[in-house]
């Protein structure tokens, strides 16, 4: 096996920073799904507990992305700007909704460009951070729970691609149906 790419992972958010996780808490989420409790426990030690409040930004539109986060408590608001639009400090449109237990970034992990929403909390929000330092060194060190991590995000990558395909569908839907009222 050729070792994993360096990284450089990204600025942590502000927030309240404890190392750490438990065994349980990240049995319940979508990312560990079919991971031992042997795997379950390295990594329990290697992720990063993040505390956000309400409105604060845990990364923007563009920012570089080199960890994915699972979601503990609470929810994060997805937005994305316009193609177009000029300033950015705008949010843009709210887009999706994360919610506990669920996987944040998950195609950081994948294809390593910039992120591609801004991210905020939506309420009080724990987060577990899972840098692709870890990524990197889980698959040296035991490359089926890797396999399984990775199974996962395409899973939920998958879902969430099938998702946008049915409201690209209601959408085109409904302008068809729009233009047709219209003549």
């Amino acid at each position: 096996m050729t070792p994993a790419a360096p990284c450089l992972e990204t600025p942590l958010p502000t927030g309240v920073r404890v190392p750490g996780s438990s065994v349980d808490e990240l049995r319940e989420c979508a990312l560990c799904g079919g991971l031992e409790d042997s795997a379950l426990a390295w990594l329990a030690e290697r992720v990063e507990r993040i505390e956000l409040q309400e409105g604060d930004l845990l990364f923007r539109e563009g920012d570089p992305a080199r960890e994915l986060y699972l979601v503990l408590e609470g929810e994060v608001e997805l937005w994305k700007r316009a193609a177009d639009a000029d300033d950015h400090a705008e949010l843009g449109e709210r887009i999706n909704m994360i919610h506990a237990k669920s996987i944040l970034g998950g195609s950081s992990v994948i294809d390593m460009q910039g992120r591609l929403a801004t991210a905020r909390a939506a309420s009080h929000v724990v987060l577990l951070r899972l840098s692709c330092r870890v990524m990197s060194q889980l698959y040296r060190d035991d490359l089926k729970s890797y396999t399984m991590v990775i199974l996962n995000v395409a899973r939920d990558l998958s879902r969430r691609l099938r998702n946008v395909n049915a409201l690209a569908a209601t959408l085109a839907s409904h302008a068809r149906g729009g233009s047709e009222r219209r003549d």
